[in-house]
């Protein structure tokens, strides 16, 4: 064994020593608790819609309470979990006005219009719903 073989190897060892005995001497690890503030909610919005349209009318949707970016209006089905954006079912954007103004489903039945929170086509929350009858 060379000189410089065994000084390295002592070196490699007093490292692994020093680690062991830092690791063996050092009090219990604190636990470090990090508090994440809840996301603001949406200011609440009530909406005042017709209660009965006609098919394929346009009609006015006003809303009392504060829109954020990316609320949004649209039309479904009576009983709908979901919305998926079609030719027959656009959304209207909330901050372009109040009233904002909607067109009906050309089908006659039982609808809601909701007001919701969407980011990047996905929706977050129906923040309003309102029933309406199309004839």
């Amino acid at each position: 064994m060379t000189l410089r073989t065994s000084r390295s190897a002592a070196i490699a060892l007093f490292a692994v020593l020093a680690a062991v005995a830092v690791i063996g001497c050092s009090a219990p690890a604190a636990t470090i608790t990090v508090t994440v503030p809840p996301p603001p909610s949406d200011p609440p919005i009530a909406i005042s819609a017709p209660s009965e349209v006609t098919a394929g009318a346009t009609f006015k949707v006003g809303w009392t309470g504060t829109e954020t970016s990316g609320d949004f209006f649209v039309i479904v089905p009576a009983g709908a979990t979901t919305w998926t954006e079609t030719a027959e079912s656009p959304y209207v954007n909330a901050t372009v006005g109040n009233p904002a103004t909607l067109t009906a489903p050309k089908v006659a039945g039982a609808y809601e219009v909701w007001f919701m929170k969407g980011n990047m086509g996905k929706v977050l929350v129906i923040k309003a719903r309102s029933p309406i009858t199309v004839r």
